[in-house]
């Protein structure tokens, strides 16, 4: 049982040296994804709802790569601009205080792009100015037709260009809208609005008219869920999934931290409600939230997109108890709980999506990860797919599948009573080491 117990302490110490945030990292598209090898109906992103609420540049920073933007004329007579404001339909902005959508083209999306060149952002505009204002908006800002997306190269492909193509081809800009969209000249050149009902399936948006009521089931918001693409030309690509999560009146910053943004709640949507709706699990492309500075979209998004430790409150990961965090798969980690949105003493099993073969998960019931009290070690033994879902049940036994080896070493007990998680690679001798 020594070497068992020499490995994860040696992993401390390494670990130790690890920086976790919520930002992205250099090499990283969006926090905790890195690979830009997928087609881009294959990556999740967190989308802020109404996101001109916040600082936007701030969000970026933060992670967020979708902005829902409601487009609406100014209040003065004449006025020509387009605004950013939640108004009724036949309404109008304040043009003293709500913010144009030029200036946010101008001096915040497009600065982000070009100071972080792998991000891929979009826009999902709700749209109530006319073709003519719109083209007028679009029209003065310098170069944009070179950053919008455009499908044109790709009709030909099986589905999607990777998000390493968008990157190479330097359109990183996509827009989605529901009202005027096609193709616009701008300074000479094509610039591409995709009709939103076209190119995605979205839910309807409300999950209640106040916090007290929560409408947890996932009806489409045009009355069916696609398959395809119904763009002419395009019909063979696979629809994008925009899932709102989020209570359009009265909601709060403690209140999206608590349900709307929360794991559990999140989790819930996406394997039950929605799944049910769309008659299969389906990860969305844009997680649209309010308040997205708390709650767990972001690491939730980043699992969602390359795989992740999901961690139960319940034994045999049971969905009647809380989901207590998810740590995206992809790096090692090292982390002394509560981090990560992972609470102390509370885990009791975990579910695997997404995992490489050679991972190795230690938990600890010290929170300096001392092997004189309760640990396992799992290592998983094959790769795990996405949409696969392998259960750990409880730590607190030895176990040996097709899947994963688990060693437990027992003091005093370890469900729930998780202090510290070290995530890293299986080394080339466990199989030799044997618990004694």
């Amino acid at each position: 049982m020594s070497d068992l117990k020499k490995t994860p302490r040696l992993w401390s110490l390494l670990g130790a040296l690890l920086v976790t945030a919520s930002q992205a990292c250099a090499g990283e598209t969006a926090p905790g994804i890195d690979d830009l090898g997928k087609p881009f109906n294959e990556y999740t992103w967190v989308t802020a709802h109404n996101g001109y609420l916040d600082n936007m540049r701030t969000q970026l920073e933060r992670g967020v790569r979708g902005f829902m933007l409601d487009l609406h004329p100014g209040n003065l007579s004449g006025e020509a601009d387009v605004y950013l404001c939640h108004a009724s339909e036949k309404g109008r902005c304040d043009v003293r205080n709500d913010k144009d959508f030029v200036g946010a083209l101008n001096d915040v999306f497009l600065p982000f792009l070009r100071s972080n060149p792998e991000a891929v952002v979009t826009l999902l505009l709700e749209n109530y100015v006319d073709r003519t204002r719109l083209q007028n908006a679009l029209g003065r800002v310098p170069g944009l037709a070179d950053w919008v997306f455009d499908p044109n190269p790709y009709a030909e492909d099986p589905t999607w260009p990777t998000l390493a193509q968008m990157i190479g081809s330097g359109r990183r800009l996509v827009i989605l809208t529901d009202r005027h969209a096609g193709l616009y000249e701008i300074d000479g050149k094509p610039l591409h609005l995709l009709r939103d009902k076209h190119w995605e399936n979205q839910n309807h948006w409300d999950l209640g008219v106040t916090i007290l009521e929560h409408e947890w089931s996932c009806p489409s918001r045009w009355e069916q869920y696609d398959a395809q693409v119904w763009a002419s030309g395009f019909g063979h690509w696979p629809r994008l999934f925009v899932m709102n999560q989020f209570h359009t009146w009265g909601a709060t910053v403690d209140h999206a931290g608590a349900l709307d943004n929360n794991l559990t709640w999140l989790e819930r949507r996406v394997d039950n409600h929605c799944a049910v709706a769309m008659g299969k699990r389906t990860a969305p492309n844009f997680l649209a939230i309010n308040f997205n500075r708390v709650g767990d979209a972001l690491s939730y998004a980043a699992a969602l997109t390359q795989g992740g430790f999901y961690f139960y409150e319940a034994n045999q990961a049971s969905p009647d108890q809380d989901t207590t965090c998810v740590i995206p798969a992809g790096r090692s980690q090292y982390l002394r709980l509560p981090a990560r949105g992972c609470e102390n003493d509370e885990a009791r099993s975990m579910k695997l999506r997404g995992i490489s073969a050679g991972t190795r998960v230690v938990v600890y019931d010290s929170p300096s990860g001392s092997a004189t009290d309760d640990y396992a070690v799992i290592d998983i033994k094959r790769d795990i797919g996405l949409d696969e879902a392998v259960t750990v049940r409880t730590f607190e036994r030895n176990e040996d599948n097709a899947d994963f080896r688990l060693a437990y070493v027992r003091n005093n007990g370890l469900d729930g009573k998780i202090s510290r998680i070290v995530i890293g690679t299986t080394p080339p001798d466990s199989d030799a080491v044997m618990l004694r």
